[in-house]
């Protein structure tokens, strides 16, 4: 389902078409956003529909139509990216994908905190300080 990419994203920064109504597009809050990768693969293009006859979804795409992100419709965070989220997230400006994986954890257990962007940038403050 993973194959080598015919050229290297290595080091790359990647424009990244977000699919309308996905998870992902949601927690952006855009439809048009730009990554850093490391990768050097990508799923290939035959799965493409086996994925979506298993319950996964085209989150986000590159504009030569290179699937950049799956996620499932049926689970509160499901979630893969062929981009690093970690690499252009801070404490102080996390990238939307934590926020909402922390986010789905937060409701999962039922937690009284703010679910907002700020109010889980202050939980994982919080967290790390041990307060």
């Amino acid at each position: 389902m993973i194959t080598l990419l015919t050229c290297s994203l290595d080091g790359q920064h990647i424009t990244v078409d977000l699919t309308p109504g996905s998870r992902l597009a949601e927690l952006h809050g855009e439809l048009q956003v730009q990554e850093l990768t490391t990768c050097n693969y990508g799923l290939a293009t035959d799965f493409t529909n086996l994925a979506a006859t298993y319950g996964l979804r085209v989150a986000a795409s590159e504009p030569d139509g290179g699937v950049r992100a799956i996620e499932r419709v049926d689970h509160p965070f499901f979630m893969g990216t062929l981009y690093q989220p970690q690499l252009r997230s801070t404490s102080d400006a996390p990238h939307p994908v934590f926020v909402g994986l922390l986010g789905a954890a937060a409701r999962r257990h039922h937690t009284s905190h703010d679910l907002s962007k700020s109010g889980l940038v202050q939980w994982v403050g919080e967290a790390r300080s041990g307060a």
